[in-house]
């Protein structure tokens, strides 16, 4: 997530302006391997923040 943070340039305020404008919807999904599966999912604090800030949800959706 922190490289979609850095490539995208978030937290960018006019994201959804900017998007509307060229009649485009965002949408970011993670995904991450967890073949023992004994790993939490878990998205830090900071990113919530940021995606709240920006109008965006997050999602935690396992495929077991």
């Amino acid at each position: 997530m922190k490289y979609l943070v850095d490539r995208l340039g978030l937290p960018r305020a006019n994201l959804r302006e900017v998007a509307a404008a060229q009649g485009a919807k965002v949408a970011l999904w993670c995904y991450w391997m967890n073949e023992s599966g004994d790993r939490v999912p878990d998205v830090p604090d900071d990113i919530r923040a940021m995606m709240e800030a920006m109008g965006g949800t997050v999602e935690i959706d396992e495929y077991r």
